[in-house]
């Protein structure tokens, strides 16, 4: 890296900071009167929007810029695939062979962007839990540790650990009783769970639910399981998505809230901020 090169990443990260710095506790609000039907609302979005703009414009502009014997190439590479992936599953593939191409160049230029821009990304990112740690602490946190007083404790099963840091803080151990984050099949059932077929679905997350009350005998319980923004392009032109499952048991025995979301973005981070919110607003309906 040149000196040049360092001087500026410097000048970009000091801009960034100092943007986010402009935040204030007016955006913990947003938190709590938003709608997690509509992504616009989030604050996730927020944060990362006018760098989600930048690199898919800049993936445009990279398609534009492909020199004709690339785009060949890619074309044959993609149909070729094509036979092999069709001949192997006996099943109707989702791309053409022009697609799956386009799709891949788009892909190249966005992961050099967020190889690029990886500091800055986790630094949203890290802005992003702490606005939510503020939030659990000062919105829900008396409520959750007077559940956890009287015996109703709190459990959380997540495949990357996105909620699960904003909720130990002080005197937390009054309510929280279990954090996991089972990221391969086997740790599910050695927690407890019952085998799935799949991993990124419904079941799974209403099985890891139901484990928190049967295993580990909580009365509340947050579980998700999610496909998050990859490298490569995916075969099956799945987006992004989270399946997320809540449970409070009351008197007339437990009550679950299921839901499901896309979240179309190239970027890690930003899918694990909106995921993060997501789960946020389903501590809330427990809570509040």
């Amino acid at each position: 890296m040149t000196s040049t090169d360092e001087l500026n990443n410097k000048t970009n990260l000091q801009k960034l900071i100092t943007e986010l710095r402009h935040k204030t506790t007016e955006s913990v609000d947003k938190l709590i009167t938003g709608t997690e039907t509509n992504l616009k609302k989030f604050l996730a979005t927020e944060l990362f929007l006018s760098k989600r703009k930048f690199v898919e414009s800049a993936a445009d502009a990279y398609l534009e810029s492909v020199s004709a014997g690339e785009r060949i190439a890619e074309k044959t590479q993609a149909e070729q695939d094509l036979v092999l992936w069709q001949s192997r599953s006996g099943k109707a593939q989702n791309y053409t062979a022009i697609e799956l191409a386009t799709a891949r160049l788009r892909q190249k230029m966005i992961n050099k962007a967020c190889e690029s821009y990886s500091l800055e990304l986790e630094l949203l990112n890290a802005m992003h839990q702490a606005y939510i740690s503020v939030a659990i602490r000062q919105e829900l946190g008396a409520k959750m540790i007077e559940e956890g007083k009287l015996g109703k404790k709190f459990g959380l099963i997540e495949l990357t650990s996105r909620l699960g840091p904003a909720l130990t803080f002080v005197d937390s151990s009054n309510y929280f009783h279990i954090a996991a984050v089972p990221y391969g099949k086997e740790s599910r059932i050695v927690l407890g769970e019952i085998k799935q077929k799949e991993f990124v679905s419904a079941s799974v997350a209403k099985e890891s639910c139901v484990n928190l009350l049967r295993t580990f005998k909580v009365d509340y319980g947050v579980a998700e399981t999610s496909a998050a923004p990859r490298t490569e392009v995916a075969k099956s032109k799945r987006k992004p998505e989270i399946f997320i499952c809540s449970v409070k048991n009351d008197k007339n025995g437990p009550v679950f809230f299921e839901s499901h979301h896309t979240i179309d973005t190239p970027f890690r981070e930003e899918f694990n901020a909106v995921s993060r919110e997501l789960l946020f607003y389903e501590l809330a309906r427990l809570y509040r």
